[in-house]
């Protein structure tokens, strides 16, 4: 009995812990939450599992393409901080490192225990219905008014749903392939259902154009890849070829329709943001101005005259964005970690098609990388953690069978 106790704790007293964690980092909840879980997980993972693997040797790492563009992504803020020489600047890259923590959190703690799963997506499942009943209360659901919740802005409420909306969707998906009778089978159907469409409405309530248009354009594009590799019979680099022509296509359209059909007063403000951060890349073309340091110098320098908003924080362009902070180095390293991130998957679903985690971050990737042509998705704290988490649950899936799960 008692040798069974630890097993006890491990699984369900750590579970509901990783629930609240899973709540906190997906759920956009309190920070002290986020970090209070975190720390106890942390804790329980190096006491339960330093012994068992680092002591004796037994590494779960191997070849992995994505780590190698992670690594050239970091590497490349790092020696861009460290190039420029600001103090400032190189701390604040180092917290920005810090954001994808829950990348590697997430893969640990779910390669050593796959079971662990189970409770990672019911706290994503309490995150998506926490959003939908925040959403509810609002009583915005006729778009009278663009919804945020917990969120600074309606563009970053949309953000989140970019993320977890696939998630939810392809679970959904794969959950309705098994026919079962029993009463719990049927509820929890039910619930992910219900959850699933009323995100999407949340979405369509946020009324961010970026959001939905990068959303839809994710789906497309990851819609069309499932067809490619069920219907036919194509090869990787015709796959490849095809996905990004594709997906080209559908983010011109998307701009197109966006600038002059769904045009907006302060559209003309953004392409005047893109003007003044190609001049500050254009001074400092190697290592940037430094993370953190876009709002001082745009204000102090590089405004132009006929601008109307001077107090924005940023360019609304990710790539616009890491040119000029982290210049030529950072900016190759984010084009290199994002699209080659899109090719990454694109080979696992060649060798995994029934792995449904791959086409999930997939569509995440696209959607957030083409609402990074309109916005900054991957700089804010907390839509960057949940990318990372996502990432995580993914690479993990990769290593053991989760799906099964």
């Amino acid at each position: 009995m008692e040798s069974q106790i630890p097993l006890a704790l491990r699984q369900y007293g750590l579970g509901c812990i990783l629930i609240l964690y899973s709540f906190s980092l997906f759920g956009n909840i309190s920070t002290a939450t986020y970090n209070i879980t975190l720390g106890i997980l942390s804790i329980f993972l190096f006491a339960v599992y330093f012994k068992k693997y680092i002591m004796h040797r037994k590494y779960i790492f191997r070849r992995d393409g994505f780590v190698a563009l992670y690594l050239i992504f970091v590497v490349s803020l790092i020696f861009a901080a460290i190039g420029l020489g600001q103090e400032a600047s190189i701390k604040y890259t180092f917290n920005y490192i810090l954001f994808s923590l829950p990348l590697w959190f997430l893969f640990f703690l779910l390669t050593l225990d796959s079971r662990y799963v189970t409770f990672i997506q019911i706290g994503i499942l309490i995150a998506g219905l926490y959003y939908l009943i925040q959403v509810i209360s609002l009583g915005n659901l006729v778009f009278t008014e663009r919804v945020s919740v917990s969120f600074s802005t309606a563009n970053r409420f949309a953000m989140a749903l970019e993320i977890i909306l696939p998630f939810f969707s392809l679970s959904l998906y794969h959950f309705s392939k098994f026919r079962r009778k029993h009463p719990a089978y049927f509820i929890t159907f039910m619930i992910l259902l219900i959850a699933t469409l009323g995100l999407f409405v949340a979405l369509l309530a946020t009324q961010s154009r970026g959001g939905i248009a990068a959303c839809g354009v994710g789906f497309l594009a990851v819609l069309l890849l499932w067809i490619f590799q069920n219907k036919y019979s194509f090869r990787l680099v015709k796959k490849l070829f095809l996905f990004f022509t594709i997906l080209i296509v559908f983010a011109a359209s998307s701009i197109f329709i966006t600038l002059h059909v769904a045009h907006r007063p302060y559209d003309q403000e953004r392409l005047l943001l893109l003007q003044s951060t190609f001049h500050m890349w254009e001074n400092h073309k190697l290592f940037g101005i430094g993370m953190g340091n876009w709002q001082k110098e745009y204000q102090q320098h590089y405004i132009l005259p006929q601008a109307k908003e001077p107090t924005l924080p940023f360019p609304h362009n990710n790539t616009a964005s890491f040119f000029s902070m982290s210049g030529t180095v950072g900016g190759i390293g984010y084009l290199i970690f994002s699209l080659g991130s899109m090719v990454f998957l694109i080979k696992k679903i060649d060798e995994r098609p029934d792995n449904y985690y791959v086409y999930a971050m997939l569509w995440v990737c696209v959607a957030i990388f083409s609402h990074g042509m309109v916005d900054n998705t991957l700089y804010n704290k907390d839509i960057t953690r949940m990318f990372y988490g996502m990432w995580g649950i993914t690479m993990a899936s990769l290593y053991l069978p989760l799906v099964k799960k």
